[in-house]
């Protein structure tokens, strides 16, 4: 049976946890119902939590390391200073997401939904972010060196501030550089190289 670190302080959400494990362990498949629970105190690290529904949950400080979160649903959920370290999290969906300081160092996010996130100083180095859709995210003063980034939607993100030395792939534009500065095109990529980063803009 997966093992958890840390119980999260709220009984529903422990419940809610401790049966998805029991059933899990007898090979009975589902995902985690987490839907608007509160796991506030939660160290998960290593469990499988393929296709979780942790939309609207308070998540803030959970730590997900090293977790396969594949197809997760945290729509709209507080994953404010959450580690996500190491996850596998193809497919998954951020939308509307709260998740300032979140870390996802070094994780997976192929083709992962994050429009209108609010990801400001959020840790993605050297995260795999191919097909992440971050159109209308605030990145702003994000962490995004060494990221590896694979036609990955940038429309109308906010990068202000943010840390992009040794990022490299292929991006889709525009964004917003500056207050009141949006740029495309080979304008945006002589700004990401200025910014320390070898990326191609593309076309969507």
């Amino acid at each position: 049976m997966m093992e958890v670190r840390r119980w999260p302080t709220d009984g529903s959400a422990a419940t809610a946890l401790r049966l998805y494990l029991e059933r899990a362990a007898q090979g009975v498949s589902g995902p985690l119902n987490a839907f608007g629970l509160d796991y506030t105190g939660a160290e998960l690290n290593g469990l499988t939590l393929k296709s979780a529904n942790f939309a609207e949950s308070a998540l803030e400080g959970v730590v997900f390391d090293e977790c396969v979160l594949n197809r997760a649903d945290f729509t709209n959920a507080k994953i404010m200073r959450c580690r996500f370290n190491g996850v596998e999290m193809m497919g998954a969906d951020l939308m509307l997401a709260k998740g300032r300081r979140a870390s996802f160092a070094g994780a997976w996010l192929s083709g992962t939904e994050a429009q209108s996130a609010d990801l400001r100083e959020a840790d993605f180095r050297r995260a795999f972010l191919g097909g992440v859709d971050f159109s209308e995210a605030d990145l702003g003063g994000a962490d995004l060196r060494g990221a590896e980034l694979e036609r990955t939607f940038f429309m109308a993100a906010n990068l202000i501030g943010a840390r992009l030395q040794g990022a490299t792939g292929t991006l889709i534009g525009p964004c917003v550089v500056a207050p009141d500065v949006e740029l495309s095109g080979k304008e945006l990529e002589k700004w990401m190289a200025s910014q320390g980063a070898t990326v191609s803009v593309v076309a969507p």
